[in-house]
């Protein structure tokens, strides 16, 4: 188990340094043993909540630092860094989760908790990312684990991001095949 959990932790650290020339975040062992250590399925909805918690927190202060300090602040860009760095942490939390547990599920772990992958992965705005968990996700939402309306905005900002426009819908009732086929993955 510990060469296990060292293997992991030296993939992590090596993905965490292969992500351009930013900042470099990895886990701490710390945040490795508490993921290994979600042995119920309550550990594991607490988790998640607790992700998604400290995402929108860093968000729900957006507004507030905008209107106080303005755009070309150094209280905002200090902001959008913070930001950027709880959502690098937090993806490679689930990235570390996905591995270990899979996705979640609606009975086992509830709405809240079911909805965490997507939304981490989502802020992502990088394409390999996305690429990556595009299976999962597809996985998730085919099996009743993620709503349509999530899936599909995934998939148009996937697009947006990777061709640079809006994708323009052809086909209302098919317009997740219709967006896959298009995205090429």
């Amino acid at each position: 188990m510990k060469i296990k959990t060292l293997f992991i932790f030296i993939v992590l650290i090596i993905q965490g340094c292969q992500r351009r020339n930013e900042e470099k975040i990895t886990l701490i062992i710390s945040d490795l043993k508490e993921i290994q250590n979600l042995n119920t399925d309550e550990r594991k909805k607490k988790f998640l909540i607790n992700i998604i918690h400290k995402d929108q927190d860093i968000r729900s202060q957006y507004d507030s630092v905008v209107i106080k300090y303005g755009y070309n602040s150094l209280k905002y860009k200090e902001h959008i860094e913070d930001m950027k760095k709880i959502d690098k942490i937090n993806l490679l939390k689930i990235e570390y989760y996905l591995k270990l547990y899979g996705h979640p599920t609606l009975k086992k772990h509830g709405e809240n908790a079911v909805y965490c992958p997507w939304l981490i992965i989502h802020h992502s705005s990088e394409i390999e990312v996305r690429k990556k968990y595009f299976n999962i996700l597809e996985n998730a939402y085919t099996s009743g684990n993620l709503e349509k309306s999530l899936f599909l905005l995934y998939l148009q900002r996937f697009y947006s991001l990777k061709y640079g426009k809006e994708y323009k819908v052809r086909d209302f009732n098919n317009e997740i095949t219709e967006i896959i086929k298009a995205l090429d993955v």
